[in-house]
Parts: structure tokens; sequence; C-alpha cells
């Protein structure tokens, strides 16, 4: 009976435990998407400014591709997701 009883209370330290676990790791992951979220409205609001000057400047009342927009140095090569090399995507 006295291992039945240390059984039990080894699960309830355990649980404890993951609920601690939880409860500081749940609200990381909420900062973090709210973080990224705010990164994303950020970077579309970029790339819509840039869109629009490219339109009026260069364009000819048209929108460019993201490659355009960074040959004309309008939005970093970033947001490619990759590096330009002389005006042409890298591997």
């Amino acid at each position: 009976m006295g291992q039945t009883f240390q059984n039990v209370l080894k699960t309830i330290i355990v649980l404890i435990g993951v609920v601690f676990v939880l409860l500081t790791v749940l609200p990381l992951n909420h900062e973090r998407r709210v973080s990224n979220d705010s990164a994303a409205v950020a970077n579309l609001r970029t790339i819509n400014a840039a869109e629009y000057n490219y339109r009026d400047s260069y364009g000819g009342g048209r929108f460019g591709a993201l490659t355009h927009l960074v040959q004309m140095q309008l939005i970093e090569d970033t947001f490619l997701g990759r590096k330009m090399v002389r005006g042409t995507p890298s591997r």
C-alpha cells in the first residue's frame, strides 16, 4: 500500500510539472505569433508602397513583380527569399 501512495504522489508531481511548463510556454508562443503577425503586416505595407511607387514612376501605370521592385531598389532583395546577383535571382 505504501508503494501505491508513492506512485500516486509521483504522478501528481509530474502533472504539476506539466501544467507549470504549459503555463510558461503557451504565453511565449502567443507573443511570438503576435510579433510575426506585426512583421507580416509591416512587410505587406512596404510592398504595397513600393508597388504604387513602381506603377507611378517606372511601370507606365502597371504594377511590377517583386523582382522588378528589387531591380529598381524599391524593396530589399530579402523579400525574394534569396539574394539578387546583377539583377537575376541567385540560388
